[in-house]
């Protein structure tokens, strides 16, 4: 049986297209709206066609190329504006413009739900209160109240079974 459906408005001179308006450093944007469809068309495409495929990765280097050498010609020019080309460049090439921070995480999470991250030797352990014993409640109520502020706390706690 035959699939049924709209047929396909892929051509391969989209292939020839896209690297072209990668190379005047046009957007993923304006490659769909050049051909005429939308963005997750050109990326449903890509997933269908390897060499449409291989013409994406290609036009966004090329993309990448036109922004870089823009910005190198014109380090000398009152008029550039840097800090709207970084803008730019971070949200079109994130994998190179972006800042990151890793953060080394040690299977504990904190009171968002994100891992704890682990710095030295300090570890976060979450407490669910609503799974301490009674005595346990008071022992911690008992810890808080006379803590100095100035050391740090440590309560060694047992989980118990459920």
């Amino acid at each position: 049986m035959t699939e049924r459906g709209r047929p396909t408005l892929y051509r391969e001179e989209y292939c020839d297209l896209v690297v072209e308006l990668g190379k005047q450093g046009k957007s993923v944007s304006e490659w769909a709206s050049a051909i005429g469809v939308a963005r997750s068309t050109l990326w449903e495409w890509s997933q269908t066609y390897d060499d449409f495929s291989a013409a994406l990765m290609r036009a966004k280097t090329e993309e990448q190329a036109y922004f870089e050498r823009t910005a190198r010609e014109n380090f000398d020019n009152r008029n550039f504006n840097a800090n709207l080309w970084i803008k730019s460049a971070q949200a079109r090439f994130r994998d190179d413009y972006t800042e990151r921070r890793e953060i080394e995480t040690n299977g504990a999470v904190n009171f968002t739900g994100l891992p704890a991250p682990q710095i030295g030797s300090i570890q976060f352990t979450v407490i669910d209160p609503a799974k301490l014993a009674t005595e346990d409640l008071e022992s911690l109520a008992n810890i808080l109240q006379s803590q100095n502020k100035s050391q740090a706390l440590t309560i060694e706690h047992e989980a118990e079974n459920e």
